[in-house]
Parts: C-alpha cells; sequence; structure tokens
C-alpha cells in the first residue's frame, strides 16, 4: 500500500492530473492510497528497455517521482484503497 500526494505549484488546488498507468484522473492538493496492483499496472504502462533487450516493468510510483519536490510517494501500512 502506498500514499501518493500532489502539490504542484502552478496548478491550481484540485487541478487535474492524468499520469499513465493509474486508471484515473488525480487533483492537485490530494492525498490517495493506492496498492500493490495499481503499482503493478503503472510499471506495466510505462516499460523500459532492458540492457539484454527487450522490454521490462518500469519503475515503481515511489522509483519514478523519487526526488520530485512536488510529488510525494510513501509506503504505508494495510488499510483501504
Amino acid at each position: 500500500m502506498y500514499t501518493i500526494s500532489f502539490n504542484f505549484p502552478n496548478l491550481p488546488k484540485d487541478g487535474e492530473i492524468d499520469i499513465t498507468g493509474l486508471d484515473q484522473i488525480l487533483l492537485n492538493g490530494r492525498t490517495y492510497r493506492v496498492n500493490d496492483e495499481v503499482d503493478e499496472h503503472y510499471r506495466a504502462s510505462n516499460p523500459v528497455v532492458l540492457a539484454e533487450g527487450g522490454y521490462g516493468p518500469g519503475p515503481s510510483l515511489v522509483e519514478a517521482f523519487a526526488g520530485n519536490e512536488h510529488v510525494t510517494v510513501e509506503f504505508t501500512e494495510g488499510g483501504e484503497v
């Protein structure tokens, strides 16, 4: 289970954010809970080229947004999505 929060200064509160691999429109200034299945779908929707050839799953949500000061993704325990 993860929480993902958005705080883009160039978008108004509740401004729409569309991220490839997440099946809903997210809103700026909000926090969402996502489970491992959503993270796996995100990775499958954003493949990377493998060194040995072909494609593999892309980065997890935590990896993809690491270092982004306007998006926070954290691992949490349990809870409903």
